[in-house]
């Protein structure tokens, strides 16, 4: 079940640690924070589906969520994971009147800050600097997806997973002074729909990859014990 609730003080929500927002005065930091909701959705749980209206744009302040789009009958695209101080939901404010995918928690219940287009508007019609900064992170957005579309068709299925690690260590992984750990809450299924191949290719790649102890995985934890040998 989906909590919502009202922050009372900047404190609570720490959004101005994401670049968009330095732009931003104090008292239209205040005035946005008086306006906004945090929402609790549990784990393995719909943020929004196709068919919603797009009024708002979320920002994960806890937890992970994916970005998703079914491509056929049984087929799924994941096209972003999104971990905390990450947007998403940019299409409202660009004039998509209606959600096309689906934004869903992994294996821990998050907190996402909601804002009502809305009240971005009248913020971006009053400091155009606010305004450049959602045009660039939308153009941004735009061309990551791009690139990931393009590698589908110009890399080969292990140098994709290899480069979907390297970028979630670089976001979130963390070495223990002898191996880099990385909990990605994502199932082999869901890997296959972020690099655009199926279940059983990742299978074969994670026990190569193990068999040469270049790294462990675990329902979604990564154990990477050669990183050099992982980028080569």
């Amino acid at each position: 079940m989906t909590e919502t609730f009202q922050p009372t003080n900047l404190n609570e929500t720490n959004f101005w640690h994401h670049g968009l927002f330095e732009v931003l005065t104090q008292p239209q930091l205040q005035w946005l924070a008086e306006r906004i909701e945090i929402k609790s959705v549990p784990v393995r749980a719909s943020i929004f589906e196709p068919g919603d209206q797009a009024t708002e744009l979320y920002f994960v302040l806890q937890g992970k969520v994916k970005i998703e789009v079914l491509t056929g009958k049984k087929n799924w695209l994941i096209r972003d994971v999104l971990n905390q101080y990450d947007f998403f939901g940019l299409n409202g404010i660009l004039g998509q009147e209606a959600r096309r995918e689906y934004a869903r928690t992994l294996r821990t219940a998050s907190k996402v800050m909601v804002i009502e287009n809305s009240d971005l508007q009248i913020l971006m019609e009053v400091n155009f600097g606010f305004s450049k900064k959602i045009m660039e992170l939308a153009a941004n957005k735009t061309k990551q997806m791009e690139q990931r579309i393009s590698a589908v068709f110009e890399k080969s299925a292990l140098t994709r997973f290899t480069d979907f690690l390297a970028n979630m260590l670089e976001k979130e992984g963390r070495f223990d002074g002898k191996d880099w750990l990385l909990n990605s809450q994502l199932t082999q299924e869901e890997i296959g729909a972020y690099i655009g191949t199926g279940r059983q290719t990742v299978t074969e790649i994670l026990n190569d990859l193990k068999s040469k102890k270049i790294l462990t995985y675990n329902w979604g934890r990564f154990t990477i014990h050669e990183i050099e040998k992982l980028r080569n």
